[in-house]
């Protein structure tokens, strides 16, 4: 074989060697399993190890106390040390790569928890009034205030009145009034944007409702189901009886 050839030849061989030396997560120089030596002659397999490195630092960064992270991994790891061939291997590998980017990826696609209702109060109102011909017309309004796990505060509440033609229900966060109370606003299903205050004094609720904005052919009758009621405490009944 010519010099040349023959240099050309153990240039690239020591190339070879070198990039196998480096491109597993361990030095392979150092390489003394049989499972080792294999990831180090096989750059598939040298490229996995990698990338299981790098996720799984990924992983410990995040929790660096983790003891059942660095369990499962040593797990893992004897595991893998029982492969006899290079295809055990690869399975091993991707398969723990896939099970630890799926935990990444849940992670940080966490959504947070929902806020929970810790305490409720109730306030209730149902009490007869005269409309016309109807002699035996209702009033119903009901008030709950929630408190969630978080702090917030969510109102929801109810006004029905027989000779309106329909129920105003509404619900959803609340801020502090600077008159004192609470104050909300809503949409009431019929294309009216509203306002609405409460406020607490002893065992009665207080509940103020108005229409901030009027939508032209939304049904007025329902505005009679806006106004001011006082309240009781007490479990809400949603009917007329």
């Amino acid at each position: 074989m010519p010099a040349y050839f023959l240099y050309a030849f153990l240039t690239l061989l020591l190339s070879l060697v070198a990039t196998s030396a480096t491109a597993a997560s361990f030095d392979c120089k150092l390489a003394q399993s049989k499972v080792e030596k294999m990831i180090c002659v096989d750059n598939g397999l040298s490229t996995l190890d990698d990338q299981l490195d790098a996720i799984y630092l990924q992983i410990r960064k995040s929790v660096p106390d983790d003891q059942m992270e660095k369990a499962t991994q040593r797990a893992w790891l004897k595991a893998r040390d029982t492969c006899a061939d290079m295809a055990c291997l690869r399975r091993s590998y991707t398969a723990r790569i896939a099970e630890l980017r799926a935990r990444v990826y849940k992670r940080d696609n966490a959504q947070p928890e929902s806020p929970v209702t810790i305490t409720s109060e109730s306030y209730t109102l149902n009490e007869p009034f005269t409309c016309g011909e109807t002699p035996s017309c209702r009033l119903l309004v009901c008030v709950r205030l929630d408190t969630k796990t978080d702090g917030s505060q969510h109102i929801w509440a109810l006004v029905d009145m027989s000779d309106s033609h329909g129920v105003l229900e509404v619900s959803g966060p609340v801020t502090k009034s600077k008159k004192g109370g609470i104050s909300f606003r809503f949409e009431d299903g019929w294309g009216n944007l509203g306002k609405g205050n409460f406020k607490t004094v002893g065992m009665k609720g207080y509940l103020s409702l108005r229409i901030i904005s009027s939508a032209p052919d939304s049904d007025r009758t329902i505005g009679r189901n806006y106004g001011e009621s006082t309240l009781a405490t007490g479990t809400c009944k949603t009917d007329r009886s």
